[in-house]
Parts: C-alpha cells; structure tokens; sequence
C-alpha cells in the first residue's frame, strides 16, 4: 500500500482533476456552528470556474452558510462511479480549502453553464456564490492506491486533462 502521507504519484493529479470535470455533485463539509467540534456535511452541486476552482451557489439560509460565515474551512468530497460489486475500488476526492464569496459575471456563467435549472434561483436576494481557495486535495484511485495530490500539478494541467 502507499504511505498516504507522501504526494500521489503524477497520474493522480490528472485522474483528481478529471473526476472533479466529470462530476458535478459531492459532499461539502463544512464546521457546524450548531453542534460545535462537529463536521457538517451536505449534498452540494458544483461547477469549477475558469480556474478549476469548485464554486457553488448557495442561499445564505442554509444552514452550511451559516457555517462558513463562522469558519470557511471546509471540504469537497466527490466520488466517481460507483461499482456495486467493490465500493472500495470507486475513485475519489477530497478538496480542502476555504470558501469564499464570489461575484463576477464569469463565475455566474461557468455555474449556469453546469447547472441550468440554477437559472431560477440564481438572482433570489438569498443566494451567493463561492469559491473554494483549494489549499490540499487527496485522491483515492482505489483500494490501497492514494495519496496527496500536489497542487502544482494540478494547477497546471490543461482545462480537459
């Protein structure tokens, strides 16, 4: 097995960001500001902007916003195909970072783009879009076979890796 605590060899950066371009729902955790010391997480749809940056829209009365105003340390957690026969062998992510309000055109744009039926709600007063600032991303390609991506890398492989 891999000694987890080590950067994933090359390839997980490209198998990392193509998950995160093939999928466009996962699992935000973020730090409860009701249960303190207790992550919170919930079904989350995302886009990646110009930058590959998860973004989301989110109305502010979620409770996960109330959430991120208090602490906007969060995750990303995205899986991919499910094999129902051998869940393990299922590639993931987690993206950490933290999540910051955003407001320009191009965000609104790559978010519309992934998720159209957003339209409806995409100007309530209620709802924001934000960023998450990756900071570390950790990808499991399967049993035994993980490791941290480095961030370098990831940012410098082209939009369609």
């Amino acid at each position: 097995m891999n000694d987890s605590s080590r950067t994933a060899p090359s390839g997980h950066a490209y198998a990392a960001k193509d998950l995160l371009q093939s999928r466009f729902s996962g699992t935000l955790s973020t730090h409860s500001s009701h249960q303190q010391g207790f992550p919170f997480g919930s079904m989350m749809p995302y886009a990646l902007d110009q930058e590959e940056k998860p973004i989301f829209l989110i109305s502010r009365l979620a409770m996960h916003t109330r959430n991120i105003i208090k602490n906007p340390k969060a995750s990303l957690f995205v899986t991919g195909q499910a094999d129902e026969n051998n869940q393990l062998s299922t590639a993931r992510v987690t993206c950490m970072g933290e999540l910051l309000a955003v407001d320009n055109d191009e965000t609104r744009a790559c978010y519309l783009k992934a998720h159209p039926d957003a339209q409806q709600w995409v100007d309530f007063a209620d709802f924001s879009f934000y960023r998450m600032e990756i900071s570390a991303i950790y990808f499991v390609a399967g049993f035994g076979k993980m490791g941290w991506v480095d961030l370098a890398e990831y940012r410098s492989l082209p939009e369609d890796s």
